[in-house]
This record gives C-alpha cells, sequence and structure tokens, in this order.
C-alpha cells in the first residue's frame, strides 16, 4: 500500500514529518488529500504555533477535529481565527490540560489515548510465524478498501481483516491512516462475539504485516473504554499520547 504523492502547501507537510507520531492523522490527511487539512495561521509552523484543521464527513456522523502545536499560551488566542459558527472537537494534549482549561470556558468531553507498537519494524525477509485463528473461526481479508486514499498493493497492510465465524463477520480490523512510518488502526467486534479474544487475535495479525511493512501499529482509543484499552495491553501497545476532547464553537 503506497501513499499518494504528497499534496498541500510543504510548509504543513514538512511539519507533520517531523512530529508524525502526534500528527499521523492530519499527515495522512493532508498529504492524499482525503480530508480538507489547513494550518491556522498558514504560517503557525515558521512561528512554533498554531492549529491544525480538519473538516469530517458530517454525513458519516464524524467530527471536525483542531489539533494544536506550541505552548497553550500561543495557541489559545488563535480560537478567535477559528471558522465563526462551524464546531470543532478540539485535541488539548495532557501536558497542556490545566492551563488550556482555566483560560478557556471549555470542557472535557472526554481523554483519547493514542496507543504504539513499540517493537522495531522488522526486514522484510524476517519472518513472523501467522496466528491461528480462534477454534471455529477464519481469517479473510480485503487487499482494496475506496474508502482509504492510498495506492494498494504494499506487501504486510491490508486494509481490512476479518474474523468469520458461521459465515459471518465476528470481527473486523480497518486501517484508517497511513504514513510513512505508521499504520492507524480501527477495532470492531460484533456485540454478540465480545470478550472471546477474537480482536486480539485480529490485531496480532495485523501487527504482523505491519512490521514487515517497516511501519509502527497506531491504535486509539477512549480513556473510558477499558476493553479496548486491553486488548492493545494484551498485544503489547503502549500509550504513547494522550489528548482531551474539548467541543468549541466560536
Amino acid at each position: 500500500m503506497n501513499l499518494v504523492p504528497g499534496q498541500g502547501d510543504p510548509r504543513w507537510l514538512a511539519f507533520l514529518r517531523r512530529h508524525e507520531m502526534a500528527f499521523n492523522a492530519e499527515l495522512h490527511l493532508l498529504s492524499t488529500g482525503q480530508r480538507p487539512v489547513v494550518c491556522l495561521p498558514a504560517d503557525g509552523p515558521e512561528h512554533g504555533a498554531g492549529w491544525f484543521l480538519t473538516w469530517a464527513d458530517a454525513e458519516a456522523g464524524e467530527w471536525n477535529l483542531a489539533h494544536p502545536f506550541g505552548t497553550p499560551a500561543a495557541y489559545e488566542p488563535l480560537l478567535d481565527c477559528f471558522p465563526a459558527g462551524e464546531e470543532f472537537h478540539l485535541l488539548i494534549p495532557a501536558a497542556d490540560q490545566e492551563w488550556f482549561l482555566a483560560h478557556t470556558p471549555l470542557a472535557v468531553a472526554e481523554e483519547l489515548i493514542w496507543h504504539m507498537d513499540p517493537a522495531d519494524p522488522l526486514p522484510p525477509e524476517d519472518d513472523i510465524p501467522i496466528p491461528e485463528p480462534p477454534a471455529g473461526t477464519t481469517f479473510r481479508t480485503m487487499e482494496a478498501d475506496p474508502g482509504l486514499s492510498v495506492v494498494t498493493g504494499e506487501e504486510g497492510i491490508v486494509p481490512r481483516s476479518y474474523l468469520i465465524e458461521h459465515e459471518a463477520i465476528a470481527a473486523m480490523v480497518r486501517v484508517t491512516h497511513v504514513t510513512a512510518h505508521t499504520v492507524e488502526i480501527y477495532i470492531e467486534t460484533l456485540p454478540g462475539s465480545r470478550d472471546r479474544g477474537l480482536a486480539t487475535s485480529l490485531l496480532r495479525l495485523a501487527l504482523r504485516g505491519f512490521r514487515r511493512a517497516g511501519r509502527r501499529l497506531v491504535y486509539v482509543t477512549s480513556a473510558s473504554n477499558l476493553a479496548s484499552r486491553r486488548v492493545a495491553a494484551k498485544v503489547g501497545l503502549v500509550p504513547y499520547q494522550v489528548l482531551a476532547r474539548c467541543p468549541f464553537r466560536r
């Protein structure tokens, strides 16, 4: 799965690439053109503070997001420059929360935790055993995903993988964002199939492919979703970023 050649303002792309682990989603969306992404102000990377704004697919129930960089004292005043009348969900770094909440009337809706695979990516020639699916299930994959703006074909990165039970999907891992060094995924397990280790098995299969492709797996969970956090811990993922989601409208 090879990335589409980079699009967007070269200054923004250069900044996002330097901070790839923290801004992996913004980097993917800007470089592929899959979603509108802008930096506010446009010269923010040159001055060390600003916001990356991402417009969502409202029909899909997604949120507009705004992810800051720099010090909170520098990026908080820029809220006055946000588009009027549009709601954004601000993603405030944990280290900035106390200052930010003391200087704005905003509240935290939830905390989001970014997990990553701490293992170094493996050379393609280093084989890793394929994990066995749980009894009564089989692995299946989808080699192309029209909703993911990348060119498919890179060995090891499968856009969607499934566990099938009784000819129906019991669990799914879907790739959401791909950068030069990361692959972010989303996991879904049907309600009747939870607490059986199915997501863990699929995640181990995905880890194998991503390591062979030279990427680190990234998985985002809500801090309140203990089940997803347990799945992340079972396969050895470690937290590396916590952001507080704060709804905001100017």
